[in-house]
């Protein structure tokens, strides 16, 4: 019996759709959950005609990615490249960064490119990596052709993690470093001897050859919000910087497109948090001071008054009542 999962994607992840050798196509319904974490091979029993008939499913890549297009997004990417001295690790990407914001001594730089702009998710990959989208620097170049160039990312706003087990990862060619506001890593790897240890942030400070790093974390009943800070520099040779991310707890396993996903809005459930929009809070017919005062009474607060709304910096604000 010839079996395959659908080409058809409305009926992926969720369920799919497999050839029987009698009694017609049968639709299988399986877990998600079952899904993303990336089973290998699915052995399934259904009834049909009234004879047992055995699905055997290959969901080896339940997430593998085309290749997404460059559009602005939550990501801050600044490239700053320099000549007069070369970067050699990380720690020394770093220190330009600071230099670059003035609050750090010159080395010996000049820095001969500081271009930012933002973006929907990270892949930027001159040389290739595990991911197809492949996008150029802010400068616009593409391929291999710089030396001592770095990236630094931040968010412009925090993304809600699901709870539950995560894994996050990058890979890198040269060093890179990411760090995830809040959250303390129960399981590291990939990283070398300058990362300090079970903290915030992962780090492959050497320069080398492609590689990847990866951490796991619990995010608490509820969710949380996070900040990405994350920064990779290239010496010279082939250069990318992809991140990503895993549902679940998994230790050394290295990100690959078809089990991972490119770390982005709604990736997931990671999603990007809106800014609190303020409305008609008191009821009066009017958006004004008085509505102001309210929301800046409850700020950070659990719940509004008289039972309304959560109202925080990262929840939108609508229907309050008083």
């Amino acid at each position: 019996m010839n079996t395959s999962p659908s080409e058809t994607g409305g009926l992926f992840p969720g369920s799919f759709a497999v050839p029987a050798e009698d009694g017609g196509p049968i639709q299988t319904n399986i877990p998600a959950v079952m899904v993303r974490n990336g089973l290998g091979q699915l052995l399934i029993s259904q009834l049909a005609n009234s004879e047992e008939i055995m699905v055997r499913l290959a969901v080896t890549e339940p997430f593998r990615e085309a290749a997404i297009p460059l559009e602005p997004g939550n990501f801050n990417v600044r490239q700053i490249r320099v000549t007069g001295n070369t970067i050699d690790d990380h720690a020394e990407a770093r220190r330009i960064i600071d230099f670059a914001n003035g609050n750090g001594p010159n080395e010996g730089w000049n820095i001969v490119v500081d271009q930012s702009d933002t973006r929907n998710l990270i892949d930027i990959a001159g040389s290739g990596g595990n991911f197809p989208h492949n996008h150029p620097y802010p400068d616009g170049t593409t391929g291999e052709g710089q030396n001592d160039v770095l990236i630094h990312v931040t968010t412009i706003r925090p993304f809600f993690v699901p709870e539950g087990e995560w894994t996050i990862g990058f890979v890198s060619d040269d060093g890179a470093q990411l760090t995830l506001s809040g959250v303390t890593f129960n399981e590291e790897n990939g990283t070398d001897d300058a990362d300090a240890g079970l903290d915030d942030t992962l780090l492959f400070n050497a320069a080398g050859a492609f590689g990847a790093t990866s951490g796991s974390f619990t995010s608490p009943p509820g969710g949380m919000t996070v900040d990405v800070d994350a920064s990779f520099f290239e010496r010279s040779g082939g250069d990318v910087f992809e991140i990503t991310i895993k549902e679940g707890h998994f230790g050394n396993s290295s990100p690959i497109n078809g089990t991972w996903v490119s770390l982005r809005d709604g990736a997931l459930g990671w999603t990007v948090q809106s800014d609190p929009i303020l409305s008609d809070l008191t009821g009066n017919g009017f958006v004004d001071f008085e509505d102001l005062t309210v929301l800046l009474a409850n700020w950070n607060k659990d719940v509004g008054v008289a039972g309304g709304n959560l109202v925080s910096p990262l929840v939108t604000v609508v229907n309050f009542e008083t």
